[in-house]
């Protein structure tokens, strides 16, 4: 079983919330559970500013094919069967501003 780290982009069969249908799109990795099972958060190219979004500044080098937004209040735990590839990983940077806001997010639950 491949290993997933914190910050890797990858591409996942992604279920959209009524649990009906899914779509593959890029995630991050937030955590390998090492059961099998991965906690992901959403990455899209549209426009969204919410609080709990985070402009991915280094796209290219996360291996994404156009500018994105990871929508850390969109977050599923997957199999990690479901990943069809893994793209790329965040920048140091990219990475910093997401665990200041899962931290952040986290503090103020």
């Amino acid at each position: 079983m491949s290993k997933f780290e914190f910050g890797q982009i990858v591409l996942p069969e992604f279920p959209f919330t009524n649990g009906g249908t899914h779509k593959k799109r890029p995630a991050i990795v937030l955590a390998d559970t090492n059961d099998g099972d991965l906690i992901l958060a959403r990455i899209t190219s549209q426009t969204y500013s919410s609080k709990y979004d985070i402009i991915v500044s280094d796209w290219q080098q996360a291996g994404l094919k156009l500018e994105s937004i990871i929508r850390l209040h969109k977050i599923a735990t997957l199999e990690s069967s479901l990943v069809i590839k893994k793209m790329g990983v965040l920048s140091s940077a990219d990475m910093k501003k997401t665990k200041e806001l899962i931290n952040s997010i986290l503090d103020n639950a």
